[in-house]
Order: structure tokens, then sequence, then C-alpha cells
């Protein structure tokens, strides 16, 4: 999926979505292929050749969490999902989304599909959708919603089953319905059942089982048996006379043969969720979650395979990213990093994406002190740096940060009180200057900036200590540190090292608040741009410190920012909860898209103090793109150009350039080349080469540069061009 972006006439995004996808839901299928409602997108496994395949938001999904699959009887595979329907083809190539409007509620439970009908338990009642045998046409499609008006116990509907009727459970209570819906009989523990929250009901025959989390009921005549007891059931297969099991995370599998109950679980993860138990030809297999409270990975598929007689759970899972759960993101040469730390037992440590495409983690399992990694950094000799949060505040070699070098596989371990630093229980922020010196800032009980020399043989401590949550640290040209705060009491800290950053005796310092013009003291990122302007995304919209004083840009979005990023033409790119932004630095203009524009469902924590946690937004220079980092999964926006934009369309900006430093020329093919020219015919410079993300050149003016009217002169292989501009001083 390719948007063109009318804001930037020649250009065009294209959304990859990367995601873990190993927290199955629900699964479906037919021989060989198993289908999966997973929590990063729909997965296609082959049981024979054990091949996974995925699509997911950014290949036209509506979100990457889908609740529910199913086949119909032309082979199509319907979703549901919290924002709606969604059918895939055959192929697993293209996807379409059911119109809204004809469902009564978007929030999809569970789905059955029985030849040409689809039933669809939503929140908000169910939905009976006769396809005609045209599943892919939706304008013939037969549509009936059921309420509990017409007779269902609740709108809330948790479960689907068919026999010679259809079977739904909900949160009330278990509903019988004859095919047209004319006839439901309703029941509830009245009748017998252990629970009127129904988590499962399976039907085969005249056998109608029913799971709640007190146990295992089985339908007779108008009431329920029980069966079992003091288990919770939270998914049944039923095959012949053998009825598979999923039940809570302790027992995991249950076989329920004549009348007695086996647990089963030989291979499966300790303690991780069944939740969903299939059989597809002779493979028994079951869609696994995890041990936690969150989604943001899962245990994958689990099959049943018989070695030297003995049955046991085999697990099968896709190489992916290792969790949805974004911290912070860093491209270099070798690849791209991601910090997974959750500061929680959710935090899955460290995945390096390869350009190649696959994925490799590292674990506390392997070679990390921690899984709770919180930031990752490039550093200018290409080693990937990552920083810990939280850290244990005992034991003198408790790690504090550590490299990775890709090109040798080595890493290198900082502990904490290295050198002789203050102890300290995080690492907040940390940053390299082009001289490979390591920016370093630490939390409790310190609240220090400490700066480490590029060999790591000495460590500076900068002042002040300033109390407070620092989030990011920016290092201008001039020799100043900025670092910004998110909470109380907020703030932006600046220091100025004089240029001389190992001798402390020199420094100064100030705290900027609202009182000297900040638009807010709780800020969330900072870039600097080539004259050393200072943008921060705050909570209450883009400050920008232009040296002497702060100017205030709100009312482009109605969320609060998030972060802000520099690309290489200058332009600042502003990641707010609802799209991303940029802003022209000589216009002072921003414009941008809002990801509901772009079909694209990127969820941020709430919490407005910790959402920095969790996210990361950077430009790849390296791979023409932006990874943004969310609470499910890894975005990666490709920047397109248009290369067949006429010569006559370029622009050179500002123009006249009124006291500037630079001169933009954009709308260029990738072969161009530019020189500049005085009105006298002096080359000022030559061939410079458009950066290939955007198609602009850039040329800095250079100190002593009169006013007056200049060429540039644009060869490339379609032709040449002159544009004239001026610089006036």
């Amino acid at each position: 999926m390719t948007i063109t972006l009318a804001l930037l006439a020649a250009l065009a995004v294209h959304p990859v979505f990367y995601t873990n996808h190993n927290y199955f839901y629900k699964i479906s299928g037919h021989y060989p292929f198993v289908y999966g409602a997973t929590n990063g997108g729909l997965v296609k496994y082959n049981v024979s050749t054990g091949v996974f395949r995925s699509l997911n938001n950014a290949d036209g999904l509506p979100t990457n969490r889908l609740n529910c699959v199913g086949l119909d009887s032309s082979g199509a595979i319907w979703t549901g999902s919290e924002n709606g329907i969604a059918l895939v083809d055959r192929d697993f190539q293209q996807i379409r989304i059911y119109p809204v409007d004809c469902v009564p509620c978007s929030r999809i439970h569970a789905l059955l599909c029985r030849k040409d009908t689809v039933l669809f338990g939503t929140g908000n009642g169910i939905l009976r959708l006769e396809t005609l045998g045209t599943a892919d046409d939706f304008n013939d499609d037969r549509q009936l919603e059921i309420y509990d008006t017409d007779g269902l116990p609740s709108n809330n509907t948790t479960a689907l089953a068919a026999n010679d009727c259809f079977w739904v459970g909900t949160d009330a209570g278990l509903a019988r319905c004859s095919r047209d819906f004319l006839q439901i009989d309703v029941y509830t523990t009245a009748q017998g059942l252990l629970d009127n929250y129904i988590n499962c009901v399976a039907a085969r025959d005249t056998l109608v089982l029913v799971g709640t989390e007190n146990g295992l009921n089985r339908y007779h005549a108008g009431r329920f048996d029980t069966l079992l007891t003091g288990f919770a059931i939270r998914d049944i297969e039923i095959s012949g006379d053998t009825v598979l099991l999923g039940m809570d995370s302790l027992r995991q599998v249950g076989i329920y043969y004549a009348g007695s109950l086996q647990i089963y679980n030989p291979g499966l993860p300790w303690l991780v969720r069944v939740n969903d138990l299939v059989k597809i030809g002779d493979s028994w297999l079951a869609g696994l979650g995890n041990t936690y409270d969150e989604n943001y990975f899962g245990e994958g598929l689990a099959e049943i395979v018989f070695s030297g007689g003995t049955p046991a759970w085999s697990i099968r899972k896709s190489s992916c990213l290792p969790s949805n759960h974004i911290a912070d993101i860093c491209a270099g040469d070798s690849g791209v990093f991601v910090a997974l730390g959750a500061r929680d037992n959710v935090s899955k440590g460290i995945g390096w994406l390869k350009d190649d495409g696959e994925w490799i983690t590292f674990t506390q399992d392997s070679v990390l002190p921690s899984n709770d990694i919180h930031r990752c950094e490039t550093a200018p000799d290409g080693k990937a740096w990552f920083a810990m949060n939280p850290i244990s505040n005992s034991g003198s070699d408790t790690v504090l940060c550590f490299s990775f070098d890709p090109a040798t596989g080595s890493w290198r371990y900082l502990p904490t009180r290295y050198l002789g630093m203050d102890n300290t229980d995080a690492v907040w922020d940390f940053k390299f200057d082009p001289d490979g010196n390591l920016y370093l800032e630490i939390g409790r009980p310190s609240n220090r900036l400490w700066i480490i020399d590029s060999p790591l043989t000495h460590v500076y401590a900068v002042e002040p200590i300033q109390p407070g949550f620092y989030d990011e640290i920016a290092i201008d040209t001039a020799g100043r540190i900025w670092r910004s705060i998110v909470d109380d009491p907020g703030g932006l800290v600046m220091t100025d090292t004089r240029k001389t950053i190992f001798n402390t005796s020199d420094d100064d310092y100030y705290i900027f608040s609202m009182n000297d013009g900040l638009l807010s003291n709780y800020i969330r990122g900072c870039v600097l741009d080539d004259d050393n302007r200072l943008y921060l995304a705050t909570d209450a919209g883009l400050s920008v410190y232009n040296g002497q004083n702060f100017e205030k840009y709100t009312g482009f979005t109605d969320a609060e920012l998030l972060d802000v990023a520099r690309d290489p033409t200058g332009r600042i790119w502003i990641l707010s909860r609802s799209g991303i932004f940029y802003m022209d630095p000589f216009y002072k203009t921003i414009q941008g898209w809002r990801f509901s524009e772009l079909n694209i469902n990127l969820e941020f924590i709430t919490e407005s103090k910790e959402v920095i946690q969790i996210q990361g937004f950077t430009f790849d220079t390296r791979r023409d793109c932006f990874w943004i980092g969310g609470n499910n999964g890894l975005l990666k926006l490709e920047i397109v150009h248009n290369d067949s934009l006429p010569l006559g369309s370029l622009v050179v900006y500002p123009n006249p350039a009124v006291g500037g430093q630079v001169v933009r020329i954009k709308n260029l093919p990738p072969d161009a080349a530019i020189s500049v020219y005085s009105i006298s015919g002096r080359c000022l410079a030559k061939d410079i080469a458009p950066d290939p993300s955007f198609g602009e050149a850039t040329w800095r003016i250079p100190e002593g540069t009169p006013s007056g009217l200049y060429f540039a002169l644009v060869k490339t292989g379609r032709g040449k061009r002159i544009a004239k501009f001026a610089v006036v001083r």
C-alpha cells in the first residue's frame, strides 16, 4: 500500500508493519493450511512445510490485533477485530474491508462459517451474512441482525457454534437459535449451566458442550448436565468420542474421554495460555498465548507429534519481531535494532532486523544481563549501544549499559558506578557526539548527566543536578547540552560546556520553564537543526528555541505530541498520537497527515508520563525511511520519491534567501547534479547530489556571500535546467 502525499507532491510513503504474530487468539483452516487470528495480524501456516506467512494493518487489515478467523465454502478467509470485519482471498493476497454501516457493531468477538453463511458475534448483537456464493461481492449479500430485543440473553457475544441450529454464547447466558432466528431459547444457570458467562461452545451432531470458568456442561433435553467442575474451560474441540479441552494456564490441555479427564501438556511452555484448539486433517493444533496479561508476544502454535510412540506437543513459531512493545529504535549500516523493555516481566530484550529481513533476538536467556532494555543508540563507529531501565542498585557489577558490534558479534558491558559514577536505578537517555563521547542521563537517586570519553577511560559529571524524569538529550555544535524533562518540575535544562566538555570548571547552565516562554514544562522529545535551533515536542504543542526566545506552534493536530526527528534535508518531523507532521524551518509552516488517512492503526500507551517509554521515532538515512515504534508493532514509513516529475517542476526555496544559511532545490530526479554560479559566472558549488529520499539538494551559502542574483544549473539524464534565485544579506 503506497500513499501519495498531496502535501509533498513529489513524494509518496509506503507503510510496512513489522509485528510479533505468535500470540494466537483463534485458529482455523483446511489441511495443509492453518489460519490464525493473532496479536500481529493474520497468519497462514503450512503444516506440511512449516512455512509462515502473515498479513497486517499495513497490508490492508483494519488493525494488527485480530479476535477471530474462519474459512467459508469458497476458501475465503474472514477475520474479525475491534475495528470490524475483513475478507482475505484464498490466495492470501487481497484484503477487503466489510462496510461498517452493514455491521451492528465494529467490535467482532467471534465468527462462524457454514457454507455460504457467516455468523458474526459482536459487542452489540449478531450479524448473519448470506454471501450467496460470492464472498468477494459485498453488494449481493443478505444481512440479518439479531439483538437482545429479539430474544438473545445479551448483545455481548462471546462464542458461536452450530449443528442443526446456531448456539450463541454471551456474557449473560446461552441461546439456542433456529437457522432463521425466528425461534430463540435461552439457557442460564437456572437450566444447569455452571456460569452465565460463556467462554466457548462446541457442537457436533447431537452433542453440544459448553465451557465456562467453572467447568464443562453438556446439553441434554433442554437442560445442561455437568461433566466437569472446578476447571476453567477456554476452548473445546470434538473429534469422535474424544474431546480436547483448552484449560487454565496451569493445566493447559485436557483430554476428556469416556467420562474421565486426563491433563495432557508435555512439550507446552509452562503456564502458557492455550487459547484455541483445532483438528486439521490428522493434526491436532493449539493456538498459544503467553503467561502474562499483555499480548505483546506469544509462543506460537503447538502440534501433537509422535516420537517413539509417545505423543507430545511440538512448538511452531514464526521468526518475527520479538515483541510488539517498542521502547526505542536505532538504525545503522548493519540493520535496525529495537529496545523491547517494558520495566516488568513482559520485557523482551533486543530485536535486530537485518537487511535480508531476518530477525535475531537477544534476551536474558542468551547474552543480556536483563530483558529491561530501555534505550538504544548507534555510535559513530557503528556499534549499537543499549541502556537499562530498571537497574538493580545493589551489587557493583550490575550492568548500566552495553554495546554490540555487529561486525564481530562482540559485546562490552559497563557496570553501574562505572569509573566512580553515581549509583542509579535507571538510564533515562544517552547520546553520542560526533567524536564518540557518550552522554548518559542516569536516574534516581543521582538525577545527573555524565559524559564518558570515547576510549571509555574517563567519566565527567555535568551540572546541574535537577530532579525530574529526563527523557531526551540533544547536543549542539556550540557545546551546549540540552535535556528535556517530562514530569514535575518539568522544563528544559541547558548546560553550556563552552566546547570544553572535559573541563567542567567553566560550565554554565540555565533551566528554562514556561516563565521563559516554553509552551509547556512537560517535554517528550527534542532535536536540533543545522543552525542550532532546538525543537521541542511538548504536551501542548511544538516549542522552538531560536537562541533568543521560544516560538510556539499549535493547532496542527488535536492530539498530544510524542517526539521529534530531523531528516537529511533539514525538515523537522513531529510524531503525535494521531499522525506525523513536518515543519519547514524556513517557511515555518507545519503540514502532515493523520494515521487514519493512511489507514494505519498505530497504538501508544495512554499514560502521559510513561508514553516516552513506549515508542521510538527516527529517520533512517541508509534505508530512506522513518521508523516508528508503538504498542502494537514497528512501523516503517518508506519515502518514495516521484522520479517522473518534469524538470520544469523543480523549485528553489527560500527564494529570496533572506539572511539564511541554505538554499534548497526540490523535485529533482536521483541522477541530478547541481552547480551554483554567481551572476558573473563564478562557480560556487559543483555537482551537488540530491538527497535520494526526498529528491532535494541543499546548498549551504558560504560565509561572506554577498547579496545578489545566483543561478543553479541542474544536469540530468533528461536534459538541463537553469533556476534563478536571490540571496539577500
